[in-house]
């Protein structure tokens, strides 16, 4: 039915009062599923026409992605020699330690946008305010939401699926990303010669990077627009009146927000010190997990190996009681090829493994350990992380509180210098929500008449 069908909106004389809320996004498979849940991923049909794209079938091409991306990172962990030590005292030399070291800094380094940029997104779309704020289908306060007409159209569109389909895409890209960091740590440190070392970071880094190109592909071959060019908007009347309690039906909020109590500084802002806060610890972990592979001589994936094992052999006492099944489930299921058999005989001492309590898992003692055994690189690191993250944010803060201006994208109409004032914003969005008001007044008197 032509009526189902969500067309987007290019009129005029819509009196609704949009704003960039400055959410950033990556041009991959993942964040396409995001996109598309409000309204940015449009399909080309015959002619000049075009609709919109549903988030479900861009996730159906998501997880067939997952699925290879999980399975290759397993199965190139599986081929590596777990049991070897990480450095042979009598033949390593300090030249190869230390050019490991910058392989995996360099591929830390490398991955550190892709977490980041997947956690601030992550934390967009599980902020309620973004479900009844933003301009998106299925919100019939908005503007794009005003076009969605149709029972079918409704009902796909219906907060609750495109949530639930954003938050599995998202949960997918970082489970992905945060296996590649924690792998490729042990990757590059089973290598016994510069140049191996180099070629195992680029396979790992290539896995990371298949998401860009199966978009790619899938947007050439379903003749989907690239959105590249597509913001996630405010809708700023969404936010008024009871507009403000119905436009998100799972979650509504108790009382709607005052005229100028815009998302697009304070939603972003918290938003970027949440996912800071987790790529913070992220990265701790894996600075103490290189140091305590050092100082044990254990590779890190064989401990995590082994913790595989005891999960399969229903032994795990931590978190085994609830991820075990879930790893048994990824294994019969998930994998492209179980990989139970590979990894019980690679591990289980009962069969040949390699598995004793040397390889055990590392524990919060053993963090403490390495706090007092290598106080400098952990305080170093530990700098590193805090100016990287915390830096920036405070120079918005500043910029924002002492000197009374806010940073603008730089969109047509805002001052040469970059910025607007927050006064200028809340007066220019009080008037259009006067214009608004009276419009609908006239309109009201219209129908009465």
């Amino acid at each position: 039915d032509k009526d189902d069908r969500h067309e987007p909106a290019n009129d005029k004389d819509d009196k609704h009062e949009l704003a960039d809320a400055r959410v950033s996004k990556q041009n991959d498979i993942y964040d396409a599923v995001v996109v598309a849940a409000f309204g940015g991923v449009h399909v080309n049909l015959p002619g000049t026409d075009e609709m919109l794209v549903h988030p479900i079938f861009v996730l159906v091409c998501a997880f067939f992605l997952f699925v290879a991306q999980y399975s290759s990172i397993m199965f190139l962990l599986l081929d590596q020699d777990l049991a070897a030590p990480v450095r042979q005292w009598e033949s390593t030399s300090d030249v190869l330690i230390y050019s490991k070291l910058l392989t995996i800094l360099i591929l830390q380094s490398s991955l550190f946008s892709e977490l980041m940029g997947a956690l601030r997104l992550g934390c967009f779309i599980i902020n309620p305010r973004t479900w009844s704020d933003m301009d998106r289908p299925g919100n019939e306060f908005t503007t794009a939401g005003a076009r969605c007409k149709g029972r079918i159209c409704a009902c796909l569109w219906r907060c609750f699926w495109p949530l639930l389909l954003s938050v599995v895409a998202m949960a997918m890209k970082i489970f992905v990303c945060y296996q590649v960091i924690v792998s490729s740590v042990s990757i590059i440190l089973v290598t016994r010669s510069v140049t191996d070392s180099i070629f195992n970071g680029l396979a790992i880094t290539y896995i990371a990077e298949l998401d860009e190109t199966t978009w790619g592909i899938v947007s050439s071959v379903c003749h989907f627009d690239d959105f590249d060019d597509f913001d996630f908007q405010v809708d700023f009347t969404a936010m008024e009146g009871p507009n403000a309690l119905k436009s998100w039906q799972c979650c509504r909020r108790r009382k709607p927000r005052k005229a100028g109590d815009e998302r697009t500084f304070s939603g972003a802002f918290w938003e970027r010190v949440t996912s800071g806060v987790l790529v913070f610890f992220v990265y701790f972990r894996q600075l103490t997990v290189v140091l305590f592979a050092l100082d044990t001589n254990v590779l890190p994936i064989a401990r995590d190996m082994c913790t595989y094992s005891r999960w399969l052999n229903d032994k795990g006492n931590f978190l085994g009681w609830w991820v075990g099944p879930l790893f048994k489930f990824a294994c019969t299921s998930i994998f492209v090829l179980d990989p139970t058999k590979d990894i019980l005989l690679v591990t289980d001492p009962a069969v040949g493994g390699f598995c004793t309590m040397e390889y055990r898992r590392m524990v919060n003692s053993d963090t403490l350990h390495i706090l007092d055994e290598y106080p400098g690189q952990m305080i170093g690191g530990c700098l590193v992380l805090v100016v990287l993250l915390v830096f920036p944010e405070i120079s918005n803060w500043f910029v924002a509180q002492f000197t009374g201006v806010e940073p603008d994208d730089g969109d047509e109409g805002g001052s040469k210098s970059g910025f607007k004032t927050r006064q200028e914003n809340i007066d220019a969005w009080q008037e259009e929500l006067q214009e608004i008001k009276a419009y609908n007044s006239r309109l009201q008197k219209v129908l009465q008449s």
